[in-house]
């Protein structure tokens, strides 16, 4: 069983994707490709509270306008940070006995100051034997103003 996990990004305040949500949405589309998951946790809750609406339901929408299966995506929708993500997804992944962990997210959320996304997905693993990969793109993105 290989069991994704797509990390959000805050949404617009009418509920809508930020450009760097788009692009973590693509890059899922891509490691369907590669990696054919038998399972996606979409992962982030209601950051923006203006939006009304989690992170993880926009991003489910998403995917299955992009004909991802429906029955594919799994909703985690309490997280409120990157180690919230961790601490809520993790436990759902674990609940369907993976052998293969894929955390999909743009390069940003491994190198850039303050995350520390690596550490916390690693620290749920204990002394889990599951492999655990990272599926993102080469190159990092700026934060640009509105994004």
């Amino acid at each position: 069983m290989k069991v994704a996990i797509v990390l959000g990004y805050y949404l617009n305040d009418d509920g809508t994707p930020r450009q760097r949500l788009i692009n973590r949405l693509e890059l899922t589309l891509d490691m369907i490709k590669d990696l054919n998951p038998d399972k996606i946790i979409v992962s982030g809750g209601i950051a923006n509270k203006k939006a009304g609406v989690s992170e993880a339901s926009v991003m489910g929408k998403w995917l299955i306008e992009h004909n991802v299966s429906k029955d594919k995506i799994i909703y985690e929708e309490k997280s409120g940070s990157t180690r919230g993500n961790a601490i809520y997804s993790m436990p759902l992944a674990f609940e369907l006995n993976p052998d293969l962990v894929i955390l999909v997210s743009t390069m940003d959320h491994f190198v850039d100051q303050p995350y520390n996304t690596i550490a916390y997905f690693n620290d749920m693993f204990e002394d889990k034997n599951i492999n655990f990969i990272i599926y993102t793109k080469t190159k990092t993105e700026k934060i640009v103003e509105g994004d």
